[in-house]
Formats: C-alpha cells, sequence, structure tokens
C-alpha cells in the first residue's frame, strides 16, 4: 500500500509493504528520468559506500562522509541493497547530511522524521531521495519521476 503526502515543496510517497516495490524495481522505473544526474550514496546496507578501484575511475568521489557518482551513466553504477539511501541531483552537491538510514533502519510512519527531512531539503534539495529502510519511502520534486513513482504498486 502506497501513502502520500507533501513536504517542504516536496512530494513523498511510501510504500508500507517494503517489497513492493523494491529499490531495483524502483530505479528501473525512473532510471532514464536521473540518467546524467549526480547520485550520491548516503548509505549502503546500513554503512557507507566504499567505491572499488573500478568505480573511482568512472569518477566516483567523496562529498562528506557520502560517496558521489557526478553524472549517472548507466543503471549498473546504482548501488542497491537494502537499508540503503539515494539522493539525485542536477548537479554534484557541495555538501550532504549525515543520512537517516542506518543499522537502526527508517520507518517514517512510526516516528516523526519531519524536521529532519524539511531541514535536509531546505539545505540540499534534492531532485529524488530514496530511503529503503524499514519501509521504502521516496521524496520527490520532480513532476516526472512522481508521476512513474505513482504507477508503482
Amino acid at each position: 500500500m502506497q501513502t502520500e503526502r507533501s513536504i517542504a515543496n516536496h512530494t513523498a510517497l511510501i510504500w508500507k509493504d517494503k517489497h513492493i516495490p523494491d529499490s531495483h524495481s524502483l530505479i528501473s522505473a525512473i532510471f532514464s528520468m536521473v540518467q546524467g544526474n549526480a547520485l550520491a550514496v548516503l548509505s549502503f546496507d546500513s554503512a557507507p559506500f566504499r567505491p572499488s578501484d573500478e568505480e573511482k575511475e568512472q569518477g566516483w568521489t567523496t562529498v562528506e562522509k557520502a560517496s558521489v557518482i557526478p553524472t549517472l551513466e548507466t543503471i549498473d553504477q546504482v548501488p542497491l541493497a537494502d537499508f540503503t539511501e539515494l539522493m539525485f541531483f542536477e548537479t554534484q552537491p557541495d555538501t550532504l547530511p549525515e543520512p537517516l538510514v542506518n543499522e537502526h533502519g527508517f520507518d517514517p510512519t512510526v516516528a516523526n522524521w519531519d524536521a529532519h527531512i524539511i531541514l535536509r531539503l531546505r539545505s540540499i534539495n534534492p531532485k529524488l531521495w530514496i530511503l529503503d529502510g524499514d519501509t521504502i519511502s521516496t521524496i520527490c520534486r520532480d513532476a516526472g519521476i512522481l508521476q512513474l513513482l505513482r504507477s508503482i504498486r
């Protein structure tokens, strides 16, 4: 089941059943809308994402504690695992927040995360933010991506 609400000029979609959709389905559905954008990985399988030497050759860098690829070219460049937090931007961000998704999970339906989310949205304004914790949540300001996300059941 999917719920939707507005938050700080973005739209949040939350899927109560973590496996519908899974992160791979989400990325597959919206990849054409984020291809060419910068991707920041704030959390990967509850920990920082550490790019391999090969990935570093593809352009992965570090911004604070996150790993960033300035221009996302292929879907294979998107690291996916449970408890992963991804942010997509039109250009590479100069600063990034601490992750919300970690070994404690993330479920915006059980706790009031609005204050944390609003601060992040106002300071860094991602095009799309995917939080794969105890539930899967997306927060987005792009109408085209939002339309695609709404169609995922």
